[in-house]
């Protein structure tokens, strides 16, 4: 039931403007909190809704907190989740919010033990280096592309 709940909830954030943003948020942190890997994945999907809809200021200071304890969970389906979504939940951050908070963690998805979140990652490489300048993508980027070229 939880996990049905988080996915409703997901679908209210989409209609922000209807709802008021602090209690939709108040309902994410009891589904954040959750102890279920299955709820957790779905809030994943709630950090992309909310960084579609919410001011940048707002998504850094409420999406990006969650995302960095989420991109370091001991499930390897819930990185792959994060590994996956990372360019649409920069889509709501700035440029330098992206490179000094996501970057790392995409950096680290890319060397991740679970071949699934690696493949997810360089999945979205085009689309997150689009964000990226080039001394990011030839100083962090490339190495680990050529890391995984013997993987």
């Amino acid at each position: 039931m939880r996990k049905e709940a988080a996915i409703a909830l997901n679908d209210m954030i989409l209609a922000i403007p209807k709802f008021p943003e602090v209690v939709l948020v108040e309902a994410f942190n009891a589904f954040y909190l959750d102890q279920q890997d299955s709820v957790k994945m779905q809030c994943i999907d709630c950090c992309v809704s909310f960084s579609k809809n919410m001011q940048p200021a707002r998504v850094s200071s409420f999406i990006l907190p969650c995302i960095k304890e989420l991109a370091n969970v001991n499930s390897w389906r819930i990185r792959y989740l994060v590994a996956d979504r990372i360019r649409e939940i920069a889509r709501g951050l700035s440029v330098e919010s992206t490179k000094e908070t996501l970057l790392p963690h995409y950096i680290s998805f890319l060397k991740d033990a679970e071949s699934e979140v690696r493949t997810a990652a360089v999945r979205r490489m085009a689309e997150f280096c689009q964000i990226l300048g080039v001394q990011e993508i030839v100083q962090m980027i490339i190495p680990c592309l050529k890391d995984l070229q013997n993987d």
